[in-house]
């Protein structure tokens, strides 16, 4: 017996609701900063695979129906998924993809759409890396160096592997990646110099900055 066709026409009311708090949930991680000056979002291995499915150029139908779910803010640089203001203007197709991608933020419990997913997943890869880095524990490599360090890094290899994968391969293929991997010895001492440098200029700048106004 053939399963009855599921109605689309409204959206259902536990999907507008879970879209609202993931919604809210992206809107924490934009606003929410680290010791760096980063945002959450920046850290968030499911906020950068959404904007970039959102922003991507269409190059297939399917390309086109994951774009059409999502509101982007390019002014803002933020992204949201579509609610239920806008539910009636998707096609079915869209529909379901939308409830897809929902579900599947819902049902992750490793998703990082929460800065305490996030930090949980940035602590227990920063226990591992220094278990396997003694080097890294004599120069006392902070949390927030290495999770910086991670991000960093892992902009620069999508960077370099856009070149020759399109987005959709470089999202897998980053998520794939561990921290040991992006960060071998000859990278990570580098990238620590560089941080630790822009670190105390930072400093710097704001020091002369306080004793100016106080002069």
């Amino acid at each position: 017996m053939a399963r009855p066709k599921k109605n689309l026409d409204k959206m259902p009311a536990d999907l507008k609701q879970k879209i609202k708090t993931i919604n809210q949930r992206l809107y924490k991680l934009e606003n929410t900063y680290n010791a760096y000056g980063n945002s959450y979002a920046n850290q968030s291995a499911q906020y950068r695979m959404m904007r970039q499915y959102a922003v991507e150029e269409p190059t297939s139908k399917n390309a086109a129906v994951s774009q059409g779910i999502y509101k982007v803010d390019e002014d803002k640089g933020t992204v949201r998924l579509k609610g239920a203001s806008e539910w009636s203007k998707l096609s079915d197709e869209a529909k379901k993809k939308l409830m897809k991608v929902v579900n599947d933020i819902w049902e992750d419990s490793g998703n990082t759409t929460t800065i305490t997913a996030i930090k949980s997943a940035q602590n227990k890869g920063y226990e591992t890396w220094m278990k396997n880095h003694p080097e890294a524990r004599q120069q006392g490599i902070t949390l927030e160096e290495y999770s910086q360090m991670w991000q960093e890094t892992t902009e620069y290899s999508r960077a370099r592997q856009n070149e020759h994968f399109g987005s959709d391969q470089v999202t897998m293929l980053l998520q794939g990646y561990d921290v040991p991997y992006l960060l071998k010895t000859n990278q990570w001492q580098d990238a620590l110099d560089k941080l630790r440098n822009k670190q105390a200029s930072s400093i710097d700048r704001a020091a002369v900055r306080r004793f100016t106004i106080r002069s």
